[in-house]
């Protein structure tokens, strides 16, 4: 069976998004200090802290999201036939 390269970018799309939410949860329960399950086995351990450098991934990480999402669209409005 032949794939299309439309299903491919159908698949990729879905796929970002998919990642870009579950990342958006885990970022949200980190800041306000709610994980989805508490551990009660250890309780001496802190969590680690958000430096720079990691804000700069996150950063990277989003920008990346956005030139993909955007090399996605653009060609569906730029380049129609008449």
């Amino acid at each position: 069976m032949r794939l299309s390269l439309r299903m491919v970018a159908y698949f990729q799309i879905v796929a970002i998004a998919a990642y870009c939410t579950l990342a958006a949860e885990f970022l949200y329960r980190y800041k306000q200090g709610r994980p989805v399950q508490r551990c009660n086995a250890v309780e001496g351990l802190h969590r680690g802290v958000i430096d720079m450098r990691l804000k700069l991934m996150l950063q990277a990480m989003l920008v990346m999201t956005v030139f993909i999402v955007i090399r996605y669209f653009f060609p569906c409005f730029c380049f129609r036939a008449p």
